[in-house]
């Protein structure tokens, strides 16, 4: 840290409030070799931010980065285009200036897009599990809780009932009663 281009790169740092030249800056400064923590200490910024600007920085293709340099989309907006595949990024960011896009809009739409993924992905394993056991199998995910769910077989009649806890519990009815 005794290099005297990094001491006043984290002194302009420390000033900035700009998103655009914090990114340039921090960008600068790992290029000197300086580690990401030792960017956050000196240069007054928490180590989320320093990822924010370094996921923002790797991630988004050059035209993205030039809309936000241009200060056609947000730093925020930004951040949320870097989290999606480089082909659909220049797009993205169009339509979101175009159609006035908000952030909080453009992550609801991306997330309804990962649940229809997720959903569709659930309703084929259940098909597949319905046809391989003969039960009407169906799989749903919770909506708090992205590594969670849960399964639903339904029955007609009390006879299903039965097949579905004698292959569930593996007793025949007569032995838990």
């Amino acid at each position: 840290m005794n290099n005297s281009k990094s001491i006043l790169l984290l002194a302009e740092l420390k000033q900035t409030i700009d998103h655009c030249k914090r990114m340039l800056i921090i960008a600068e400064l790992e290029e000197l070799g300086i580690k990401a923590r030792s960017i956050a200490t000196e240069g007054g910024l928490e180590g989320y931010e320093i990822r924010h600007y370094r996921r923002v920085s790797n991630c988004c293709i050059p035209e993205v980065l030039d809309l936000f340099f241009k200060a056609k989309i947000s730093f925020s907006l930004a951040k949320v285009i870097a989290s999606i595949p480089r082909d659909k990024q220049e797009k993205t960011a169009r339509d979101a200036i175009a159609k006035k896009i908000s952030v909080h809009t453009l992550r609801a739409k991306l997330a309804h897009n990962e649940n229809n993924r997720l959903n569709n992905d659930l309703a084929k394993m259940a098909n597949q599990y319905s046809e391989i056991t003969g039960l009407d199998i169906c799989i749903h995910a919770d909506t708090k809780n992205p590594k969670a769910g849960y399964w639903k077989i339904k029955y007609e009649d009390l006879d299903m009932f039965d097949i579905i806890t004698d292959r569930i519990v593996g007793k025949r009815k007569d032995d838990y009663w």
